[in-house]
């Protein structure tokens, strides 16, 4: 079955959120649903499905990068500008987003992240698109669990966030996810526009079904279907690493005393 789009939140973290019409928790894949703010009987609940932090992840990389340009809005301007730069999958680049544990679909807390596949060849744009790919990729990696979640395949997503201010992660996110992507008009206040909609509705002054018709849609990006197979191999082999990642984390972790103590 299909149906309407899902959300993306791309602030801190990444959520896909949908209506659906069950109240329940997957342990299995950490995704559940709360009541929503428009209750039927068909779709009176918001699936909530967090794979972890999302644009943390830019800003703290950005800040590894670009240590010289202390204000945010020159770094981000220097981390666009590098990752436009670099080609479609960032030569083989794969960054590892779990900074500070991975949530959905699988949750493990002592997961963590970096780059993988860097070589001599690569520079700073590489490593800028990697991140922006990343993220996208694990949204990718989340999407299966949140559609089976939700009953229905997300015919698109509606991305709001301080990351959809990016056009650039917009698209990519499009081209990752192989899906449209609408950019919604001022993302970073997507929060303070729903809850002021909500309220009028709940007022009287504002029907439930004219909510969606009142947010304003700035762009909507279509996937490029010559980056299909690109993405469609960074898919598998993110999946992969993962799971052969997965043991020397936990390895790492359990000795990390060491690294922050040193011998006793």
């Amino acid at each position: 079955a299909t149906g309407e789009a899902a959300g993306l939140s791309l602030g801190t973290t990444a959520v896909i959120a949908a209506r659906c019409g069950r109240h329940r928790a997957d342990p299995r894949t950490s995704v559940f649903a709360s009541p929503g703010p428009c209750p039927t009987a068909s779709a009176g609940y918001l699936m909530s499905a967090e794979n972890g932090i999302a644009g943390a992840a830019l800003e703290h990389v950005s800040r590894l990068l670009y240590p010289g340009d202390a204000k945010p809005a020159d770094r981000y301007a220097a981390f666009g500008a590098d990752a436009a730069a670099a080609p479609p999958g960032s030569g083989g680049v794969l960054f590892l987003p779990w900074l500070r544990g991975a949530l959905a679909p699988v949750a493990d807390g002592r997961m963590r992240g970096g780059f993988l596949n860097v070589g001599l060849e690569h520079d700073r744009t590489h490593l800028a698109r990697a991140v922006v790919e990343g993220i996208s990729l694990n949204v990718r990696r989340l999407r299966g669990p949140a559609e089976r979640y939700a009953g229905r395949r997300f015919d698109g997503f509606t991305v709001y966030g301080g990351g959809a201010q990016s056009d650039l992660w917009c698209q990519v996110l499009a081209d990752v996810l192989g899906a449209p992507v609408r950019q919604l008009e001022h993302p970073g206040h997507a929060n303070c526009i729903g809850i002021g909609l909500f309220a009028f509705a709940r007022l009287g002054q504002l029907a439930d079904a004219d909510i969606a018709g009142r947010v304003a849609v700035r762009c909507t990006y279509r996937p490029d279907p010559t980056t299909a197979a690109v993405y469609d191999e960074l898919a598998d082999r993110f999946a992969e690493a993962f799971k052969a990642t997965r043991p020397l984390f936990h390895h790492l972790h359990d000795a990390r005393r060491l690294f922050t103590e040193g011998p006793s």
